[in-house]
């Protein structure tokens, strides 16, 4: 009986420890993003540190408002919207939805717009040894 005891409680300590870092960590990429320099329009940053290349990638979290995406529905028509967006009222794929908000019509556009909320998420970071 003592084995899986030991185990479970250095995987709880381990996890523990894990959390702390990884919270840590998301605390210095929202920094790192503050400082890292992003060219116009562009969701990379790059700045060098510490004997480091660090790229910092900007995210963002959507949710999608039901409501306004059935207005927009209408709008496109069930032919041009489930081209975009699945039943379930997601898109098939972030690069299907990037082309049609690329080339649609703008009343198109700013239907699916309208419906879609978007949040910071936490930044990426990447660290290259620089040469």
């Amino acid at each position: 009986g003592n084995a899986p005891d030991a185990l479970v409680l250095e995987w709880a300590r381990n996890k523990e420890q894990a959390d702390a870092l990884t919270a840590r960590n998301a605390e210095i990429a929202d920094e790192l993003a503050k400082i890292a320099v992003f060219r116009d329009g562009s969701n990379s940053g790059h700045l060098e540190a510490g004997g480091y290349k660090v790229t910092v990638t900007r995210r963002f979290n959507t949710r999608w408002v039901t409501e306004k995406l059935e207005n927009a529905r209408k709008i496109l028509t069930d032919e041009l919207f489930f081209r975009v967006f699945k039943w379930k009222y997601e898109p098939h794929s972030k690069k299907d939805l990037d082309a049609f908000l690329k080339y649609a019509a703008p009343e198109f556009r700013s239907a699916i717009l309208a419906a879609m909320e978007t949040s910071p998420g936490s930044p990426g970071v990447k660290l290259e040894a620089a040469s």
